[in-house]
């Protein structure tokens, strides 16, 4: 069986390079994955700590699965029998960018809305009672995740931006002769 048309034409540029950004793009949402287990909001209370998961909290989860979701596409573009077909690795990279740039958003929405939560405990009952005091934070899994989505969705950028074309890599100076 002969796919002729998918190969017709000349031949697809070089995208080692685009290849080697979009497997670190697969390497960072299964990172996102893993570290989404951890504790990513932190609630102290005077009773103790509370480590809240980031697959129990939906922001968090809509956060993970929109890395995973951005390392799985750019996954998919690595794949040798889908790269010959034209025009899918800029595709498949430009929802890899855009699904790692909505997680790095919604990881920072996240963060500035856990960092309004007023310290709860006066206004919690009206008195300044200090067995009620509560105050909510990022935990170090939310502040490990939100950095990933960062760093994913500036490698997913790249990725594209090779693929694409906007990128080059430097050719070394030809050598003129001397007349």
């Amino acid at each position: 069986m002969s796919y002729s048309a998918f190969t017709d034409g000349p031949p697809p540029p070089d995208r080692s390079r685009a290849s080697v950004l979009a497997a670190t793009v697969l390497v960072l949402g299964l990172a996102s994955l893993l570290i989404g287990f951890g504790p990513y909001l932190s609630v102290h209370t005077s009773a103790g700590e509370v480590a809240i998961s980031g697959f129990v909290l939906p922001q968090g989860l809509l956060v993970v699965v929109c890395l995973l979701f951005s390392g799985m596409t750019a996954g998919l573009s690595t794949l040798p029998r889908l790269a010959q077909v034209r025009g899918a690795g800029p595709v498949l990279h430009a929802i890899s960018t855009a699904a790692a740039t909505v997680g790095a958003l919604l990881a920072l929405f996240l963060l500035i809305v856990v960092s309004n939560v007023p310290r709860l405990g006066e206004d919690l009952v009206g008195d300044s009672r200090d067995d009620l005091t509560l105050v909510v934070g990022l935990g170090w899994a939310g502040i490990a995740v939100l950095a990933l989505a960062v760093v994913q969705s500036l490698v997913a950028f790249a990725a594209l931006a090779y693929d694409l074309g906007l990128l080059q890599s430097r050719r070394a100076p030809e050598k003129v002769a001397a007349p």
